[in-house]
Formats: structure tokens, sequence, C-alpha cells
């Protein structure tokens, strides 16, 4: 975990050099030691002695300042003032505040402001950066989960049209449902809001099932499978399920959709066939026998029969196959339908995990940059401390050397007085 005493400045560096902030202090010594030091780091650094100025800064520039760094006491105006004065327009920028003390009163105030963060006086540049590092990489963050999130309502949107699509809170109750849901599960969305999920399922999905979904989609991947579900009139209907954990800005789960593409009669279908094919044998079983019987026991009209039978046979044959070709096409356009269906789900879903791959190691590598940064603060601090041992040992040395001159000073004085008083000696003689 990123502190003060691992930081790395180089490897932080690129993250900063994204954003702009705005510094607002009206002690212009203490601000051009932080215009100074930020302007290592960010990509541009504004600066303002006072409240008013800050929001004219602000107002020119607000497309570029991502974090506005205030003092409390200001001229003109105070942090608190001008950061309420600016959330009115702008809520998503960030607001921190520097104060030398915390009361009950500011800590209020600061709340009503939605401030992000406080900065304590005095300021310690490393933990200062460090906190400035977690705003920013919570930005970095915020921006992947919204394109993410936008990726997500377009496939929502696409699956809308088609599938049944629930979204759920984390325990399992349903928070939405849209239409194809409730009229294959038979519940209205009255009946089915603040209900759990499990008010559908059917007794035959073993339990084991929903306990692997769970562990899934818990751990924020994405759970695919094929579930029989139950409406309320006690009817069962079969689907090929998908279910996606949501993110918040933070990255956690915060709730889950549901889509749900109903096979019910393509597999209807194919158990018609099956039947069929049963059906089938068995007729011709029954055709060969009643022959048979029909030939033992009328030997003068064995040919007509014969011939009846197999005409009849040969009748009930076609018709079969006829609906057999029928329902086998009719599958097999089903299915193809499904495919092409599930391939275009599939080739989203990919680019959308593409993405997030790629934006999660983004972070990651910019997360694991800061482990090197802390030698390089070592050596700043060692030559730091050098500076002042050796500024130290300078100021004692003039010390000395004021000494020595004032010594040197006083026997020259002391001098000039013999001297002087030799000379008016001199003159009295003569």
């Amino acid at each position: 975990m990123l502190n003060a005493k691992n930081i790395n400045l180089d490897e932080i560096k690129p993250i900063f050099a994204k954003y702009s902030i705005l510094i607002v202090e009206d002690d212009a010594t203490i601000l051009k030691h932080f215009q100074e030091v930020l302007s290592f780091f960010f990509k541009k650094v504004y600066a303002a002695t006072n409240g008013e100025e800050a929001y004219a800064l602000y107002k020119e520039h607000k497309t570029e300042i991502s974090i506005l760094l205030s003092d409390y006491n200001m001229p003109k105006m105070t942090g608190l003032e001008l950061f309420k004065k600016i959330r009115r327009y702008d809520k998503s920028v960030i607001l921190m505040l520097l104060t030398g003390e915390m009361s009950k009163e500011l800590f209020s105030d600061a709340i009503k402001v939605k401030l992000n963060e406080f900065v304590l006086k005095p300021v310690q540049l490393k933990t200062f950066l460090v906190l400035l590092y977690q705003t920013l990489l919570t930005i970095e963050q915020e921006k992947v989960i919204q394109k993410q999130n936008k990726e997500l309502k377009t496939i929502f949107s696409l699956l809308e049209k088609h599938n049944l699509v629930t979204k759920t809170d984390l325990k399992g109750n349903i928070t939405y449902a849209n239409k194809n849901f409730c009229d294959v599960s038979g519940y209205t969305k009255d009946e089915i809001m603040g209900k759990p999920h499990n008010i559908i399922r059917h007794p035959d999905t073993p339990k084991a099932v929903f306990k692997e979904m769970w562990q899934t989609i818990q751990s924020g991947n994405i759970w695919r499978g094929r579930i029989k579900n139950q409406s309320s009139d006690g009817s069962s209907y079969i689907v090929n399920a998908m279910i996606m954990p949501v993110l918040d800005s933070m990255g956690n789960v915060k709730e889950y959709i549901s889509s749900r593409h109903l096979i019910t009669q393509e597999i209807t279908e194919h158990e018609k066939v099956q039947e069929f094919n049963r059906y089938l044998k068995k007729n011709l079983i029954n055709l060969k026998s009643k022959s048979i019987k029909t030939i033992r026991d009328t030997h003068s009209s064995k040919l007509d029969i014969e011939n009846e039978i197999i005409k009849e046979y040969e009748e009930k044959y076609k018709t079969l196959m006829e609906q057999t070709t029928l329902i086998k096409d009719k599958n097999k356009m089903l299915l193809s339908t499904l495919n092409l269906r599930e391939k275009e789900l599939q080739d989203v879903l990919i680019k959308h995990d593409k993405v997030y791959d790629l934006h999660r190691e983004k972070i990651d590598i910019e997360i694991s940059k800061t482990k090197v940064a802390h030698q390089q603060v070592i050596k700043i601090k060692a030559l730091y401390n050098d500076i002042l041992i050796e500024k130290n040992e300078l100021e004692k040395a003039l010390e000395t050397v004021k000494f020595e001159l004032g010594k040197y000073q006083s026997r020259v004085k002391e001098l000039e007085d013999v001297v002087y008083h030799y000379d008016m000696n001199k003159v009295t003689r003569r």
C-alpha cells in the first residue's frame, strides 16, 4: 500500500501529469513554495491569493482544473465559501481544504459543501503527495468505471429487445424487470419488485448450480449457464442465462444484471423430433405385425390386404416425414438464430472484458510504479540533511568569524586611541 515511506516520485508523476490544480493561499511565500513543488508533478498549476481571484480563475479554466486546494482563512472569501460557490455548478471537481485546526462547526460546513479532503497544517510534503496521488487514482478509476458502465448500458439496451432482463441488489432482491421477463414468468412488476430472484427457481435445478453462480458473480466475474425456471402458474421454461456484476466508482460490486434467452421452444422442438422418431419406429413394428397376422388369417385376399396396408403405411410415413422435415428445418433455423445472437453477445462481452482488463492493467502498472520512489526520497532527504548540517557548520563558523572580527575591531580601536593620545602628547610637548 502506498504511503509516505515508499512513495516513488518518478513513478507517480505520469498520473499527476494528466491533471491541473488550482491553489488558493494568501501567504505569498507559502503559495510560491506550493507552485514550485507541484509544478514538477502537475500538468499545470494555477494560483490565486484570495477567493474572488480563485473563483474567476476557476470559471476561466474549469474544463482543465481537476483539483482545487484552498486555505480556510482567506481574504474576501473563505475557502469554504469559495467551495460552496463552485459546488453549485460543479459536483465532480475535487475540493481540498487547508487548515490548521478542526472544529465541529468546520467539519459540519465541510460536509455541506461535499468536501473531498482536509489537509492539516503544517503540511508534510510526502504525505500530501500520497493524498493527492490516491485522489487522482480515484478519478482514474471513476473514468474506467464510467466507460465500462456506458458500454454495459449499450449491451443492456441490446439485450432488452429480445431477452428476459432483470437487475438485483447484492442480496439477490429484484430491483428491475423488463416486459419480456414479466410476460414469461407470469408476474407483474408490482408483484416481482423487491422479491428474491429465487421466486422463479424450479425445483429440478440443482442447488449446486446456484452456489457456483453466486461464487462467480460475487468475485466480480460473469456467470453463464442453462437454467430451468418456474413461472407463477407452475409451468416451466428454460433459458440460457448470463449474469453480470456492475461495479461502482471504487471497483466494488453494487448490483447484478441478469440476461436470459428463452430456449424452451428449441428444446421442446427437439423433444418433439425425438418423440416422433420413437412413434415412427413403434408404428413400423405395429404395421409389420398387422401385415403378418392378416396374411396368416386371410390367404385368399393376401395381396389386396398387403397392398392396402403398404399404401396406408406409405401415406402415414410420407406425412410423418414431411412433418419431420418441417420440424427439423424450424429447429435448425431457431438454433442458427440462437447461435448468431450468442456470438454477437460474446463479441460484445469479449470487447468489454478486454477494455476492462486493459484499464485495470494500466491502474496496476501505475500503482506498482510507486514502489521505487522511496530510495529517491531517502536520497533527497539525506542531501537535505547534509545541507542543513553544512548550513549549521557555516553559521557556527560565521559566528566565530564575527566574534574574532569584533575582537579585532576592539583592538584596532584601542590602538587608534593610543595613537591619538600619543599624537596629542607630541603636539603638547611642542
